[in-house]
């Protein structure tokens, strides 16, 4: 480990742990955002687009009998 990382910030606790942490917390957090995006974005096209695609198959079916 170089001697960057081995500094000490508080007590015991150096900068390679803080940059640890970091990367713990970063990827709970992008996780969260996507999860939000995906959730009021990308559900709702998903389900328009099921949508749509129903109703077609349902005129399509319909007229045809």
């Amino acid at each position: 480990m170089s001697v960057e990382m081995a500094r000490p910030v508080v007590g015991a606790v150096n900068v390679a742990m803080l940059a640890g942490l970091a990367q713990f917390l970063s990827a709970f957090l992008f996780a969260w955002a996507y999860a939000r995006h995906a959730r009021l974005r990308r559900d709702r096209a998903a389900l328009d687009l099921r949508w749509d695609t129903q109703d077609r198959t349902r005129h399509i079916a319909g007229g045809a009998s």
